[in-house]
């Protein structure tokens, strides 16, 4: 049961880089599972864990995706509203 293992390996204080990857396996799983919204949580969880994570506008744009293909309007338009000030402008 590979969940539990991650959850337990994130109480070990791993590195940014490990703690990234659990966190997004978890994401991954919970996703799989029906849980849209534990996956979202965990994305959350990470970006407010890694404040210069550099792949947040694609993590953001991913979330929105996952939001909106789960009916989770709301959470998807708050999504949106972070991920317009990301984009950069020509």
């Amino acid at each position: 049961m590979p969940r539990k293992s991650y959850e337990r390996t994130l109480l070990l204080a791993p590195s940014r880089d490990q703690r990234n990857r659990l966190l997004m396996a978890l994401a991954a799983l919970e996703s799989q599972d029906g849980e849209p919204n534990k996956a979202l949580d965990r994305m959350e969880q990470l970006l407010a864990k890694d404040l210069n994570y550099p792949e947040k506008a694609k993590l953001l744009a991913t979330m929105k995706s996952l939001a909106e293909q789960t009916g989770l309007t709301d959470r998807a338009e708050d999504l949106d509203r972070r991920i317009s000030p990301l984009k950069t402008t020509p």
